[in-house]
């Protein structure tokens, strides 16, 4: 009996040595701390239904909250009210632009007076006239420079003029010896 009731309590607590005449107060303990942790289980039990109910209203709202915006973008109530505001916007932007329209076309008749147009008229003759001029130098230049590069060029320019140069110094040193020949006859 003595062997049963140290195994008893060794059964009862396993981790501490127990001393076998107490196992009836440590069995009336454990019985206490029994229907404690089962009043504590029932009692978290029904906080856990308490908090499911909610979570199960939570669940309900964002499922309705769901169908309204998809019922929404199904019938088209959210597309319309983005539609109407954008084609609002382009009938404010279209009537602005005519607006700017007609403010260019007032301050262009306000600038462009017949005075202005007529001597704006008579300057661009003018600068026509003068460009014609201008051109037509320009052709004769560039007609110029063809001459030259087609006869001898450049070179050949300043060849001829160093030989003309050689040339009348050998002229007037032959008139100045026929001069002094002459002069001494």
């Amino acid at each position: 009996m003595n062997r049963n009731a140290t195994a008893l309590a060794h059964v009862i607590s396993p981790n501490t040595k127990s001393d076998p005449t107490r196992t009836p107060e440590t069995l009336a303990e454990l019985s206490k701390s029994v229907a404690a942790y089962k009043a504590d289980l029932a009692a978290t039990r029904l906080d856990i239904t308490h908090e499911t109910g909610k979570v199960h209203e939570l669940y309900r709202q964002v499922l309705a909250n769901s169908i309204r915006l998809l019922e929404q973008e199904i019938h088209g109530s959210v597309s319309r009210a983005s539609k109407a505001k954008a084609d609002y916007l382009a009938v404010v932007a279209e009537g602005m632009a005519k607006k700017l329209g007609i403010q260019h076309q007032q301050l262009l008749s306000q600038v462009y007076t017949n005075d202005l147009q007529e001597v704006l008229q008579e300057r661009s003759e003018e600068l026509s006239r003068e460009d014609r001029s201008i051109r037509r130098k320009l052709d004769q230049a560039q007609e110029k420079l063809q001459q030259y590069r087609a006869g001898r060029g450049m070179e050949g320019m300043a060849n001829e003029y160093a030989e003309i140069l050689s040339e009348t110094a050998r002229v007037r040193e032959e008139i100045g010896r026929l001069e002094s020949r002459q002069t001494s006859s």
